[in-house]
């Protein structure tokens, strides 16, 4: 087994409650052995990942790489039991080491893991009433919105996504204060909001829905946001939402092409009647990433994909 670690980055313009990034970057992990080849993401993002891009690279250069010529999910899983990394490293290994078997198994990796094929409605992230009538245009019924900069423009933006008749969704990336969260769920509450990702407080009014907060362990929450990238892989993903009766959101973390087709394929993985519209639209992150085609994402679906393994072309940085 031959393993490849290539960092790539790029200038990019990504703002949230709990902060503004000009450049993404993150690691491209590439294994190889008999002809095969899978490859893997390790994006973590600085402010919001518990681990660094170059803790990333230190324990990718620690990888058992004699030992990864593995035969099957279970296999993957165990060796990487025993091989202590970051969050972020752990995802990117385990992606190309399953990208892999899958396609020497000639099948998509959802298949592999059980899933079922299928479409799923998109979610788009919106920060002005442009990208609002932009998505309602392209036939996206859901919209997020962050919030937990400015409240008044937050919950402006908030009105035009229901006024053009849109499923609203809000988060707060646990930016609200605990006497400034309770009036601001009144408010999203009033308007119908479907969930509201990590506010910081429990509520009555709404659904909450855990993410970052995933990181500490299950939850009870009543809908679960997986993150691949951010929780240590899609392994980890499956058994979080094996242990939780909770509806499930899959999303990214602005991650490059190889991260956004793993969420894709956990999404598929997933039993379907419990996956909510899936934060899988493209997203201005890409552009630090070569390009490559994803042809699974639609204009308002994702959809199952076709291809083996991850479903997309071999990412060449």
């Amino acid at each position: 087994m031959q393993g490849e670690v290539a960092r790539v980055a790029g200038a990019v313009a990504l703002a949230s409650a709990r902060g503004v990034w000009r450049e993404r970057a993150g690691l491209l992990v590439t294994v190889r052995a008999d002809g095969t080849w899978g490859q893997g993401e390790a994006s973590p993002l600085p402010g919001y990942s518990r681990e660094t891009l170059t803790e990333c690279e230190a324990a990718l250069e620690r990888a058992p790489w004699r030992r990864l010529d593995v035969g099957s999910v279970a296999e993957v899983a165990a060796v990487l039991a025993e091989w202590r990394a970051p969050a972020a490293a752990r995802c990117a290994l385990e992606a190309a080491l399953l990208d892999r078997l899958a396609r020497r198994a000639g099948v998509p990796l959802w298949r592999l893991l059980g899933g079922a094929p299928g479409e799923l409605a998109l979610s788009a992230l919106v920060g002005d009433a442009a990208d609002v009538h932009a998505a309602a245009a392209r036939g996206v019924r859901t919209c997020k919105i962050k919030v937990g900069r400015d409240w008044d423009a937050e919950l402006a933006l908030a009105r035009t996504v229901r006024a053009a008749g849109l499923t609203l969704r809000a988060d707060a990336n646990g930016a609200w204060s605990p006497s400034q969260a309770p009036a601001r769920l009144a408010a999203l509450a009033a308007l119908g909001v479907e969930l509201v990702e990590e506010p910081g407080v429990a509520s009555d009014l709404l659904r909450v829905a855990a993410d970052e907060s995933l990181l500490d362990g299950p939850s009870d929450s009543p809908v679960i946001v997986l993150k691949p990238m951010l929780l240590g892989g899609i392994l980890r993903c499956l058994a979080l939402a094996q242990e939780s009766r909770a509806e499930v959101v899959v999303t990214h973390m602005w991650d490059g092409p190889v991260g956004l087709a793993l969420a894709a394929a956990l999404a598929f993985a997933l039993p379907r009647a419990r996956v909510l519209a899936c934060g899988l639209d493209r997203h201005p992150g890409l552009a630090a990433w070569p390009a490559v085609d994803l042809p699974f994402l639609h204009a308002a679906t994702v959809s199952a994909p076709a291809g083996p393994g991850l479903g997309i072309a071999e990412v060449r940085p």
